[in-house]
């Protein structure tokens, strides 16, 4: 008597849908793809260029007059577009302008997250070799100098390296010659009794203003303001007038322009600016 698994061996073996052959048979345990699935070719993205898709997010979100009368961006007046066609079965043209402007803004939006990424890391190596005590390029940027805002690209505060390090210098020298001038001034006003007696003067004001218009890092503190106003002090008038004159021509001026010292205690009211802490300083200093 045969066994039911020779029956593949058997004459009589009805061979058909779901009965191979026996020599065409799988051993149990053995894949019939030994090599498995073919892996898919990925696809590969479209590249975009980025003056094209620069120029058409800004088609895109400038305004049109809607039927209603508004202003609206195009992309918006298109979605409306969009829907009053739906209604009539034609879709196409705004569905393809609408995919566009989408798959433009997520490459933008992945542009900037790299960029931003970049310079993070540029951040990181500046300040190991700042740790370090290396000497950093002269053309490489300063940390507080760029500016991360989001939805766009890193920003160099003052653009140009060049250009920004001249117009930091300008407003340094420049801030240095009020500071002078302010010390000139005080003196013109001649000796007061108390500090409320001291004048706040305009060069004094535009000193500190243009102080805070500077990089945190070349600002000057309330404590240096008080030791560089101290060392103003104790200055003799006649090396306080070469100094002030050398600072005015370094601006172009032969002689020191006439500068009145006008108190302006109710400009300073207005603009909320408080000088307290540098009227003590000049105390202080008038009384050493």
């Amino acid at each position: 008597m045969s066994h039911p698994r020779d029956k593949g061996t058997h004459s009589s073996y009805e061979i058909g849908y779901g009965k191979p052959p026996a020599k065409g048979r799988f051993a149990k345990g053995q894949s019939g793809n030994p090599r498995g699935r073919p892996r898919k070719t990925p696809v590969k993205p479209k590249i975009i260029d980025p003056s094209i898709r620069d120029r058409f997010l800004r088609m895109a979100e400038s305004l049109v007059q809607s039927r209603e009368g508004q202003k609206v961006p195009i992309s918006d007046g298109v979605r409306h577009a969009e829907a009053a066609a739906a209604l009539k079965g034609n879709v196409q043209a705004q569905k393809h302008f609408l995919d566009r402007q989408e798959r433009f803004t997520a490459d933008l939006i992945a542009e900037i997250r790299e960029d931003h990424e970049a310079w993070r890391s540029y951040i990181a190596d500046y300040r190991k070799i700042e740790k370090a005590g290396q000497a950093i390029p002269p053309e490489w940027f300063h940390p507080d100098d760029l500016i991360f805002a989001d939805g766009s690209h890193v920003m160099v505060r003052g653009g140009d390296p060049i250009e920004a390090t001249r117009a930091r210098q300008y407003l340094l020298r420049l801030r240095d010659l009020w500071l002078l001038q302010a010390e000139m001034h005080r003196r013109d006003a001649g000796p007061k009794s108390s500090v409320r007696d001291l004048p706040i003067l305009t060069s004094e004001v535009l000193a500190l203003l243009i102080n805070q218009r500077l990089p945190t890092r070349l600002q000057l503190s309330d404590s240096d303001l008080f030791w560089r106003t101290l060392g103003h002090g104790g200055l003799k008038k006649r090396v306080l007038e070469r100094q002030l004159k050398q600072a005015w021509a370094d601006f172009g001026f032969r002689k020191t322009p006439a500068c009145s010292p006008v108190p302006i205690e109710a400009l300073l009211s207005k603009l909320g600016i408080d000088l307290h802490q540098l009227a003590v300083a000049r105390a202080r200093a008038s009384a050493i």
